[in-house]
């Protein structure tokens, strides 16, 4: 199962951005997409290749379906060289479809994998070795990538400060 773009909401929600060190060659990457929102009823979307890698995780309001976190553990093995963009764009908090979750606090899981690229200030993430994207929702900071089936096909963190990027790069200095 792939999240699926339903709607987007009228209005950017506040984003909330953390790069961590975790050990000597993996980074979490946290991204809040939605403080303001109280709820703490979620269903989460796991992305888990065959590595031993944590799977990219999204969860998802189970109210309203929009997208709330999204974590993801980035080491070498994740990088590739890429830019995504598109020019029909915009602006809100994505909505995704909520039938392939079956209960409350539901965990769906993904066979697949992510990669990541950063230029400037920034961070790309696909889901998957090649994409097509039809649209581009702006939610501050966040981009969401939808593809021609209204699939969540990756995202982008916009706005790195210096000291993150850093850290995004020092797991190449193991």
């Amino acid at each position: 199962m792939r999240l699926r773009k339903t709607g987007k909401t009228p209005h950017e929600s506040n984003t909330h951005i953390k790069v961590e060190r975790m050990g000597l060659d993996f980074i979490l990457i946290s991204v809040i997409n939605d403080e303001r929102n109280p709820s703490r009823s979620s269903s989460y979307w796991f992305l888990r290749d065959d590595s031993n890698n944590p799977p990219l995780d999204i969860s998802v309001n189970e109210d309203s379906g929009a997208v709330m976190k999204m974590t993801l553990f980035v080491d070498t093995n994740c990088f590739g060289d890429f830019q995504l963009s598109c020019d029909e764009i915009s602006y809100g908090n994505i909505l995704v479809d909520l039938s392939g979750f079956s209960k409350t606090y539901d965990i769906v899981e993904t066979k697949g994998s992510y990669y990541v690229s950063l230029v400037g200030e920034k961070l790309f993430c696909k889901f998957g070795e090649s994409i097509f994207i039809k649209e581009t929702i702006v939610n501050g900071d966040i981009e969401f990538y939808v593809d021609d089936i209204n699939e969540l096909v990756g995202f982008a963190i916009n706005g790195l400060k210096e000291e993150e990027i850093r850290t995004i790069f020092s797991i190449f200095e193991v």
